[in-house]
């Protein structure tokens, strides 16, 4: 298809590379060790909202990664005072919508960055370097 496939680099004592499970990746697995109680909640948190909504489009994607449930403790919670940014990839529309925390220490505004398509050509005699 000429699109290279998603995958996740985790890093840690040991370095892994996860793909996508049931067509979703998410930034842990909340089954790996090394996960302390607080990110393993999270991360089954925001799997079994994406699986209660098995087609999700990006729009409800980042509704859920604004999740701050309520029960728990504060860092188990998806969107956390510690949460640097929230991601979501749209590979079909080649965008990445990304977005901090605001000032009051909300998720703020998605940002889009588009991505080019790689343009492959397949013309030997156009002179490129292969």
């Amino acid at each position: 298809s000429g699109i290279p496939p998603a995958r996740v680099v985790q890093l840690g004592a040991t370095p892994r590379i996860r793909a996508p499970s049931g067509g979703v990746l998410l930034g842990a697995n909340p089954e790996a060790e090394g996960l302390d109680d607080a990110e393993r909640s999270r991360y089954l948190r925001l799997g079994a909202l994406i699986d209660a909504e098995r087609h999700v489009n990006h729009f409800e994607m980042k509704e859920m990664l604004s999740d701050t449930q309520l029960e728990g403790e504060e860092v188990a919670r998806i969107f956390h005072p510690n949460t640097r940014y929230s991601v979501v990839f749209v590979p079909n529309e080649l965008q990445m919508h990304l977005a901090a925390p605001d000032d009051s220490g909300r998720q703020g505004t998605f940002a889009v960055f588009e991505f080019e398509p790689d343009v492959l050509d397949d013309d030997p005699e156009s002179g490129a370097d292969s």
